[in-house]
């Protein structure tokens, strides 16, 4: 074991005690890097609760599998492989069968929440594992949750969920939510788009999606999919909306049409080139934006992930790849400016598509309301307390309220929540410098 406390801990209890059956020592000598053995944990834990735990048992068995639907797949042969031969050839664990092993997998597939590396880290530490050595993986997590798995899927959910300190998932209603309407969640990311998150559910969750959103081929207005037409000036392509015409694009001004592979290349060579973001990455990402511009639509979602990026790099330290300072006290009145147009524009997307108390629009109205205050700092003295000032920090105290109560739902170890904390500091300290002003 990778020390005392692992091996006591009742977390690890499943996979020892199957373990054992081999009748010889597991040879693994590093514990911080990627190893194939380590697939089978999860469904071990799993499975262990056949035997030991029927009440467990019997609420994972309610959770769909898909088993024959994922029958020939290649994630049916990886789970023969990886997880079915090396717990009964390698483990000698021959309790179970090669279906219940799969249908284990399949249900971790279908069902499992995400759980973020840094809410899992307490858990994990008090349970043997020391997650803050260098060398080891900050991977996230799976967990299996009888209820939360039952909700229903839409693609601009009307629910948000966290996960408390002991990461029992917590679901709430990121809107009002009216007597009779569905409760839905997203089991994809809500700021994809259609193409790819259609592809996401039906590959992992085995459905396809056919909200409001997922029909309409502009988003809800938001064109988070739409490129830019090169036959005009600049008219809104989307995917046709005839059935006769399923592999053609069509401009939405002059009814140019662009062949379905052309405009599959044409992104995926463009989404290939965001992982060379990482070097300068403040100068690559608006050099980015500049070079797609004539070709993607303002809002696309390769832009709009760019452009949260950018909104979240500029005035924090360290966020260009040369430059160690990069505050917002440091930031000339354009880039200021660039800053709060980033942030509006995104926040327009998120308001849309992850409304209400989400973390996505928390976040963004943390960094807007930073540059408001920013702004009011480099007002001349004689203008700090004029109307058009108490408007602005009203504003400013009100996204606080937001970004404060929503982030701090989040796990404690997570960033989310510290900035939270952060918030409702800046908060408490904004509201004296209003009654300090204006009283």
């Amino acid at each position: 074991m990778c020390g005392p406390q692992c091996q006591k801990s009742p977390l690890h209890i499943p996979e020892c005690h199957l373990s054992r059956e081999r009748g010889s020592k597991i040879q693994v000598s590093k514990f911080g890097e990627e190893n194939q053995m380590y697939e089978c944990i999860t469904p071990l834990r799993c499975l262990w609760l056949r035997d030991r735990d029927c009440n467990h048992w019997a609420t994972l068995m309610q959770m769909e599998s898909h088993l024959e639907q994922r029958r020939g797949t290649e994630i049916h042969d990886l789970n023969q492989v990886n997880v079915v031969d090396f717990i009964q050839r390698y483990l000698n664990v021959h309790s179970f069968t090669d279906e219940e092993v799969q249908i284990v997998c399949g249900i971790i597939d279908v069902n499992g929440f995400e759980i973020p590396a840094q809410a899992a880290c307490g858990i994990i530490g008090s349970n043997g594992l020391n997650i803050h050595e260098p060398n080891n993986l900050a991977t996230a997590l799976i967990g299996l949750y009888g209820k939360a798995c039952l909700l229903e899927h839409n693609c601009v959910p009307n629910t948000t969920r966290t996960f408390d300190a002991q990461l029992n998932i917590v679901i709430r209603a990121a809107v009002m939510i009216t007597k009779g309407s569905h409760i839905a969640t997203s089991y994809t990311d809500p700021m994809w788009g259609t193409a790819d998150r259609q592809m996401h559910l039906r590959t992992t969750k085995y459905f396809g999606c056919e909200c409001e959103r997922c029909n309409d081929p502009t988003e809800l207005g938001t064109h988070l999919s739409s490129l830019r037409c090169g036959q005009c000036s600049g008219g809104a392509v989307l995917p046709s909306p005839s059935p006769l015409h399923p592999h053609l694009w069509c401009c939405v001004s002059c009814q140019a049409t662009l062949p379905l592979h052309q405009v599959n290349a044409y992104l995926k060579q463009t989404g290939e080139k965001l992982v060379t973001l990482k070097d300068n990455p403040i100068v690559a990402s608006e050099s980015y934006l500049k070079s797609t511009a004539t070709r993607l639509h303002e809002n696309h979602y390769y832009r709009s992930d760019v452009k949260l990026a950018l909104a979240q790099m500029y005035g924090h330290r360290g966020g260009d790849g040369r430059q160690q300072q990069n505050l917002l006290c440091d930031l000339s009145k354009d880039t200021l400016e660039r800053k709060e147009c980033l942030c509006r524009e995104v926040l327009a997307l998120a308001d849309a598509l992850c409304p209400g108390e989400s973390r996505l629009r928390a976040l963004l109205l943390y960094e807007l309301q930073s540059v408001w205050r920013e702004q009011h700092s480099r007002l001349p003295r004689k203008l700090r307390n004029s109307p058009q000032s108490k408007t602005l920090l009203q504003e400013c105290e009100g996204a606080l309220k937001v970004a404060s109560k929503v982030l701090q739902r989040e796990a404690p170890l997570q960033d989310e929540y510290q900035l939270g904390l952060q918030a409702e500091a800046e908060l408490h300290e904004l509201s004296s410098l209003i009654t300090k002003l204006f009283r």
